[in-house]
């Protein structure tokens, strides 16, 4: 076993489905759109710790708890799915209104501090996807017999891709020409952000029938 290319190995598997548009990218891009790079980076913090959740549930026999309880598992499913189509309709009730009431709306909704934390973490445990994705990735990359120290390495990393990953998502949509960009076409886009939070909750439902 070598522990190096073990941790090599899962860590660029992981920043490769990390740039893959999903939950975690959109709530990030939307929080620091809409409400500036603090609440971008507290939502950011939040996908960290549940990123680092999933890796260490995973490790630690997730999957095995799944396929002794499936029912865990579609339970997880449509409490998440419902979870963001919940989110997915508060975006579309925003985009009606106007657009510097919508943000203010949306920055006092919760977008900064440990609120923005937390919408991060809630987003990203939500998608039970994650828990399938996780479990693989590990199952194929790390042996049963890993020492401890490679798998608090792997746990701690996980959360390090995802801060660097998503944070610098943060940090670039929210440069000047990209966000004058956007308040150009904020309403249209927070519509469609919700369209989308909504179609990623229905097909969590939709998986789990």
């Amino acid at each position: 076993m070598d522990p190096w290319g073990i941790f090599a190995t899962v860590m660029l598997l992981y920043l490769l489905a990390a740039m893959v548009p999903g939950p975690n990218l959109l709530v990030t891009v939307q929080a620091s759109l809409a409400a500036g790079r603090s609440a971008g980076l507290s939502v950011v913090s939040g996908i960290i710790l549940a990123s680092m959740i999933w890796a260490a549930g995973s490790l630690l026999g997730l999957t095995l708890l799944f396929a002794l309880a499936p029912w865990l598992y579609g339970a997880l499913m449509l409490v998440g799915g419902a979870y963001l189509i919940w989110m997915g309709l508060g975006l579309l009730r925003s985009a009606w209104q106007p657009p510097r009431v919508q943000s203010d709306a949306l920055a006092q909704a919760g977008l900064r501090g440990w609120r923005g934390a937390r919408k991060g973490l809630l987003v990203n445990l939500a998608n039970a996807k994650s828990a399938a994705f996780y479990s693989s990735l590990f199952a194929v990359s790390v042996p049963p017999d890993a020492p401890g120290w490679l798998i608090a390495a792997l746990v701690a990393a996980v959360g390090l891709g995802a801060g660097l990953w998503y944070g610098s998502m943060s940090l670039l949509v929210t440069l000047r020409p990209i966000a004058q960009l956007y308040r150009r076409a904020e309403r249209g886009l927070t519509a469609l952000s919700g369209a989308v939070f909504m179609g990623f909750g229905i097909k969590l439902l939709a998986d789990r029938a």
